[in-house]
This record gives structure tokens, sequence and C-alpha cells, in this order.
């Protein structure tokens, strides 16, 4: 709404500026927020279809240089909703699949928000670290 009136008052480098500030700051803020959250699988899914309208009125923008960072924090938002835990390890290990925009200790960090992650803790450490407790530990 705001941003409609902004275009017939202002130039057009303005907007441009004032729009990229606006998305820089939003995608800043949307991760703060998940990071205090705790999702279950069911709650991945509403961020999944919020980080979807974030996404779509950040390209009502035209913004160029913020789609990529927005696109990857709509990926991101599949991490909550992957129920295995060796897929989810793979997942956050896999650089490229957030096109640089996180690298996998961010994505660590919201997984750890997921409200099973004491459960899977183990096994997704076990699967990115390639741990095997017992043939790697020795105890003397």
């Amino acid at each position: 709404m705001h941003c409609r009136v902004l275009k017939g008052s202002t130039s057009r480098e303005v907007l441009e500026v004032f729009y990229a500030e606006v998305g820089m700051r939003l995608h800043a803020l949307i991760q703060k927020h998940i990071k205090r959250q705790i999702v279950s699988m069911e709650g991945g899914v509403q961020v999944i279809a919020d980080l979807n309208a974030y996404y779509n009125f950040i390209s009502s923008l035209k913004v160029a240089h913020l789609l990529p960072e927005f696109a990857s924090l709509k990926m991101l938002g599949h991490v909550y909703v992957v129920a295995d835990a060796k897929d989810l390890a793979t997942i956050v290990r896999d650089v490229a699949r957030y096109g640089g925009a996180f690298r996998p200790e961010d994505v660590y960090e919201f997984v750890q928000r997921r409200s099973d992650w004491k459960k899977i803790e183990k096994e997704v450490d076990r699967t990115m670290y390639n741990l095997s407790f017992k043939e790697d530990c020795v105890i003397c």
C-alpha cells in the first residue's frame, strides 16, 4: 500500500534505493524472527507459505538483486518439513542449494529451531560429519 503511494511522488532512482533498503531489512528481520521460533512440522508448512508471500512482495518491488536472497530464504523454509534426519543433513551440507546466500553453519542454526531437534540431532550430526562413534572414538 505505502509503496504504491510513493510511486507517483518520487523519482525512480530514489524508489529503487528505498525498495532495496526495505528488502534488505525485511530479509534480516525474517531471519532473526525465524531463529527465535521453535517450528513444528505442521508449522513448517505455514513458514513456507509465509516465505512465499514475502518473496511475492519483494518480486512486486522489482529490485532484481533482492530476488536471489528471498529465493534462498524461500528454500530455507523446507528444512522444517523434511522428516528424515539423513535427508536433512544432506540439505544442510549442500552449499549450492542456497546459491551462496547461506553457509552450512547458518542453515544448521535454522535446523536447530525444529521442535523435534533433540530427537534428530544425533542422526543429523552423524550424517553431516560422517561420524561413527564406535569406529572413530577411542577412549584410553
